[in-house]
């Protein structure tokens, strides 16, 4: 991200640089329009992308209950789970068959 923001700063700098060496006034205001577009462009992107993660981590948490729900329901994921799955130990009882006469 320190990257991007590092991007952003020059290209910033580049485009007040153009502006400042633009040869007369209509073509400084020209660049100053195009700048002030890509800002704005800029602006709604990046609030774009912020509404778009909002709705994502909605859409996973929606996605999530009816699984959460059901697992509780099932007992799968209570507190006690752990202890019915862990049967005690017992002792195997011998077996043999009677030979057959």
């Amino acid at each position: 991200m320190a990257q991007r923001g590092g991007r952003l700063r020059g290209a910033a700098k580049s485009w007040s640089l153009a502006e400042h060496a633009a040869v007369d006034e209509a073509e400084r205001a020209k660049i100053h329009i195009a700048k002030m577009a890509l800002d704005a462009a800029r602006a709604d992107f990046t609030e774009a992308e912020k509404q778009r993660r909002i709705d994502e981590a909605a859409r996973d948490l929606a996605r999530s209950k009816p699984r959460r729900r059901l697992r509780s329901m099932r007992g799968s994921g209570g507190a006690g789970a752990d202890e019915c799955r862990k049967a005690p130990y017992q002792k195997p009882v011998e077996y043999f068959e009677e030979p057959i006469a």
